[in-house]
């Protein structure tokens, strides 16, 4: 079977271009999907550290490589473009059909860069057949395939992974730092956005974001669900509540292309996460509301995260907080240039190699995705949608 669901025929199949590497320490990768994500992210995020392969990341995923880490099969059902990444990344096998890379012996995760419909199918198969898991985000369509993953992965034994990058950026894990320290009190509100001219600006090929059968969702789901899982990691908090419109306000496209969510919190804060594919500059910002003051990210073109106190904190609660200088009662925190974990793919293989607490696990993942979930149930029905009471809403 084809990565669009269509069955592989033998003319399909591609040989293997050389030799696997064979075992060492190091952990053996196999990508599906060959598209942008593919190509800017996975690829070069899981290169050896300081070659040019991984100096080809795009923006925010720029984390420099990964060692320890070796991509050993590329699957896609794109021949042309699975052919020129292969030759230009040095990648022994590849092949149209995606499950060669859930059954060959060779590899030791899979991970998954291909259109949402096909997250779970992939992820099970991986699972059931010993292979760690990265998957792309949102992690599933339904809340029943959210289930059925965590459980294969469960049952398997194996690590399964949800690719939220805005967890591993160092400005949110310096905020997660003030945050943790106490700085700011309770938090009262929160407010973000996230939102860019669309992914045919980033991913001229993937034309799939805007079909309904293979994307899902729009704008919502591919930005908003970053920053629903963004809220829950900075500020701890769970959503009891959600209401949302969503709305196709500027390309013809069969999925929204705009999306607007008010969250109630289990704490009975609240919260507005905003998410659009039709804004030009890119915005992506996100601000904690609180007793003592707020906390911004992104808002400033020049200062990536400060934060306004309304009272100097004592020195007690300074000696918390990260390096940084004071202007005021305005305190600007030093932002260093890696992520303390080294970035989402090296956090993945030190999960593999030295069982370390995943930081994005499908497990906790499952409750950013019926954040978005709920919101899409929110605009079609024209309620509010509870999403917690005694327990999670473990819902289809």
């Amino acid at each position: 079977m084809t990565e669009d669901g269509g069955q592989t025929t033998e003319a399909d199949t591609l040989p293997s271009t050389s030799s696997v590497v064979r075992r060492t320490m190091t952990i053996r990768i196999a990508i599906i999907g060959a598209g942008s994500i593919a190509e800017h992210a996975f690829l070069p995020g899981f290169a050896e550290p300081g070659s040019r392969y991984a100096q080809r990341a795009m923006g925010g995923w720029a984390h420099g490589g990964t060692p320890g880490a070796k991509v050993v099969m590329l699957a896609s059902r794109g021949r042309e473009k699975l052919q020129r990444l292969a030759s230009e990344f040095d990648i022994p096998q590849v092949s149209t059909d995606w499950r060669d890379a859930t059954t060959n012996s060779e590899v030791d995760a899979v991970c998954i860069a291909t259109p949402n419909y096909l997250h779970a199918e992939m992820t099970i198969a991986a699972s059931r057949a010993g292979k760690h898991v990265l998957v792309e985000k949102p992690m599933a369509a339904t809340m029943r395939e959210a289930n059925e993953m965590v459980a294969a992965a469960d049952e398997a034994n194996v690590v399964l992974m949800v690719q939220q990058s805005q967890r591993f950026f160092p400005v949110h894990e310096v905020a997660k730092q003030i945050v943790d320290a106490g700085a700011l009190g309770k938090i009262l509100s929160v407010r973000s956005r996230y939102g860019h001219a669309g992914p045919e600006n980033w991913s001229p090929g993937g034309k799939w974001f805007f079909k309904k059968d293979e994307a899902i969702h729009g704008a919502l789901f591919d930005l908003g669900i970053h920053k629903f899982d963004l809220i829950r990691f900075l500020a701890g908090k769970e959503a009891a509540e959600v209401s949302a419109f969503t709305d196709t306000l500027a390309k013809d496209i069969e999925v929204e292309d705009y999306g607007v969510t008010i969250i109630r919190f289990t704490d009975r804060a609240l919260g507005v996460v905003e998410a659009s594919w039709a804004t030009n500059p890119e915005e992506n910002s996100l601000k904690l509301y609180s007793a003592n003051g707020n906390l911004q990210i992104g808002v400033d073109s020049v200062v990536p995260l400060s934060v306004e106190f309304n009272a100097l904190p004592n020195d007690a609660l300074k000696a918390k907080l990260p390096r940084g200088e004071w202007r005021d009662k305005v305190f600007i925190p030093q932002i260093p240039k890696d992520s303390i974990t080294g970035g989402p793919f090296r956090h993945f293989v030190d999960c593999i190699v030295n069982a370390t607490p995943c930081i994005a696990s499908g497990a906790d993942n499952r409750k950013s995705l019926a954040i978005a979930l709920a919101a899409f149930e929110s605009n079609e029905q024209r309620r509010a949608v509870t999403i917690y009471k005694s327990g999670w809403r473990w819902s289809e």
